[in-house]
């Protein structure tokens, strides 16, 4: 379903059990899959998910017009 923000219970849980978030994108424009960085929690949030969606920043999904999350602000 569409949502408008982000759901942020990934970082919650990366973040309390200590485990690095593995950021990967499905470029439809690319016809790729790219696997990024490894990006360790801080437990600042707000930076934290500032630099997550930096690493998406311009990127389309598959099927763009079925995008339910907000890549960039």
């Amino acid at each position: 379903h569409h949502v408008n923000e982000w759901k942020m219970g990934f970082y919650h849980i990366a973040n309390t059990a200590g485990i690095p978030l593995v950021m990967a994108i499905v470029d439809g424009t690319q016809r790729a899959v790219r696997v990024g960085q490894v990006f360790q929690p801080t437990g600042n949030m707000n930076a934290d998910i500032k630099e997550v969606k930096a690493f998406f920043s311009g990127v389309k999904g598959v099927n763009p017009r079925r995008k339910y999350i907000k890549l960039e602000d």
